[in-house]
């Protein structure tokens, strides 16, 4: 199992932990992702502990600030620290400079991705096949936009920033965004088909 998978399976089951008021495995979910390596896990965990406490104040507009500060520094302070916190040492910023190359130079062609490079061609699927056309997709958006096309990318980006409204427990959105940004989350097993049925 790779980080991502182990990762996003984590916050899955600290979700319906959470729900379930079972602290034992809450506390196993969290120990899972801590050794799971999986970067986008943690910051996405430490941005949902952050903002919890907002959800429960009355007054959020003069709370907003206080909480965004905070996450500003945490977030920043794990960051700096990220190849440590991860044991994935200085390989943890080389694959994220990767990461964001490959999405420039994937949107530098934006204007020839109107209707995408054909259906598939952007999968691991078609990768290990051996389709001499496939290209391996980063993350989801990436992904989609070789697949399909602008269009359809830009209403599941709608459809996933939408989806927060929907749960009082942000674990879920958070996950989803965050997932969607690092990995095509529908490569993801099991923690895909698990996230689909919840939300």
């Amino acid at each position: 199992i790779i980080p991502s998978t182990a990762g996003a399976f984590a916050l899955i089951v600290y979700y319906f932990a959470s729900n379930a008021k079972d602290k034992i495995i809450m506390a196993c979910a969290v120990t899972s992702l801590l050794l799971s390596n999986s970067t986008m896990g943690l910051l996405v965990f430490i941005t949902y502990f952050l903002m919890s406490p907002a959800s429960r104040v009355k007054n959020k507009l003069t709370f907003f600030p206080i909480i965004f500060i905070c996450m500003v520094g945490v977030v920043s302070a794990v960051l700096l620290n990220l190849g440590a916190i991860t044991g994935r040492g200085d390989g943890v910023y080389s694959s994220a400079t990767i990461r964001l190359g490959y999405s420039g130079s994937v949107l530098s062609e934006i204007n020839t991705l109107l209707f995408g490079k054909g259906m598939g061609i952007a999968t691991s699927q078609a990768v290990l096949t051996g389709n001499e056309d496939a290209i391996i997709a980063d993350n989801t958006y990436t992904g989609a936009l070789l697949n399909i096309g602008l269009i359809p990318t830009a209403l599941i980006f709608l459809i996933v920033i939408s989806s927060s409204r929907n749960y009082q427990n942000k674990i879920l959105f958070l996950t989803l965004l965050g997932f969607s940004m690092t990995t095509v989350v529908f490569e993801i097993n099991p923690a895909i088909q698990v996230l689909m049925i919840v939300l």
